[in-house]
């Protein structure tokens, strides 16, 4: 079972879509000046949802038209990057002045002009195929500012070590979304790999019916390829319609009679969801490892929850996605396959 740890990230300048909805209020400050930042970004991260601050470091989010548990963050060049969970259940939520820390880090100038040499070219190559992935909808992704990754030599463990000194834009044509990737650490080494980062996206108008068809059944397969898909069929417990089988491993060698497990036993899963901290969220009461097997197309992934609970929104989308360790088929899910948590599935068959 190999070990696969992704976590998101993002930056990015935009000023929040118009819309009514909850709304989050603040202003934004150097934390040893205390003079306001202005166009810092304040984004829900994994969310179409962002804007800048004003003039004078204040931003008003707006368009949160869900309540629930979110991850607010806090983006300005020259800054550390802030981060901190929100829980939006009322119309207005004031959080008052946040400090952003100065940033010890230079940062490289980016020759912007200049022509990569071979040697950088081979490294972005190899970098996409890790970051977008190596699927259909990998290859409709373009990353429009290449320029802003840079390759460190690892002297030590000899892993392969990407930095990015601004959020790497990506376009991506088989989903409908330009995506901002604002990445903190990236490592590879044979098989196994780091990702981290915010993400926000922002969904591409359109240009005909025909790419809108296309876009929305891109979209409902990325998602029913994804972990979101099953915790989506658990809460609607319709996890044996859909084909899905949950076990856990046993150390008992009887274990190893069950047809298909070989050590895995089926999961019991009555009484182990709860409502979360709102009623569109829930918490999953599975620890440790366990097994998701496919019994349709034979494909089995494996999870490993390093928390007490696993926490989702009412689509299934994994609210605290750090704490999980995946392997398997869900190993090959990249970047370029990623869906923001307002993403609504529509599941067409009756719930049991």
């Amino acid at each position: 079972m190999r070990p696969l740890s992704i976590y998101y990230l993002f930056h990015f300048l935009l000023v929040s879509s118009v819309g009514y909805g909850q709304v989050i209020q603040g202003k934004v400050v150097d934390s040893e000046t205390s003079e306001v930042l202005p166009f810092t970004n304040v984004f829900l991260n994994n969310t179409t949802i962002g804007t800048v601050t004003d003039i004078n470091g204040v931003f008003n989010l707006i368009s949160i038209k869900e309540p629930g548990s979110y991850e607010l963050v806090f983006s300005f060049v020259g800054y550390e990057s802030y981060k901190r969970k929100v829980i939006v259940d009322k119309e207005t939520l004031q959080l008052g002045t946040i400090k952003l820390i100065p940033s010890i880090i230079q940062l490289n100038t980016v020759e912007v002009a200049g022509t990569p040499d071979k040697e950088w070219r081979k490294k972005f190559k190899k970098f996409k195929k890790i970051f977008l992935g190596e699927d259909k909808f990998a290859v409709n992704c373009t990353i429009l500012n290449p320029w802003v990754i840079d390759f460190p030599e690892d002297t030590v463990e000899k892993k392969f070590l990407v930095k990015a000194n601004a959020p790497i834009e990506i376009v991506n044509d088989a989903l409908g979304y330009k995506v901002y990737y604002y990445l903190t650490d990236f490592w590879s080494q044979k098989e196994d790999y780091l990702i981290n980062g915010n993400i926000r996206f922002e969904e591409i108008n359109a240009s005909n019916e025909s790419q809108a068809l296309n876009w929305a059944k891109n979209r409902d397969k990325a998602f029913r390829n994804s972990y979101n898909y099953f915790f989506k069929m658990l809460i609607d417990r319709t996890l044996k319609q859909k084909g899905f089988q949950l076990s856990y491993p046993n150390k008992n060698e009887e274990s190893k009679a069950i047809p298909g497990y070989a050590g895995w036993v089926p999961y019991d899963t009555t009484g182990i969801i709860s409502v979360g901290d709102n009623p569109k969220e829930f918490k999953i009461d599975l620890k440790d490892v366990f097994e998701i097997r496919n019994t349709d197309s034979g494909e089995v992934s494996w999870i490993e929850n390093r928390s007490d609970q696993i926490r989702i929104n009412s689509q299934g989308f994994v609210l605290n996605p750090t704490d999980l360790v995946v392997s398997g088929v869900y190993h090959k899910n990249r970047i370029a396959s990623l869906l923001p948590t307002s993403y609504q599935f529509h599941n067409s068959k009756t719930q049991k």
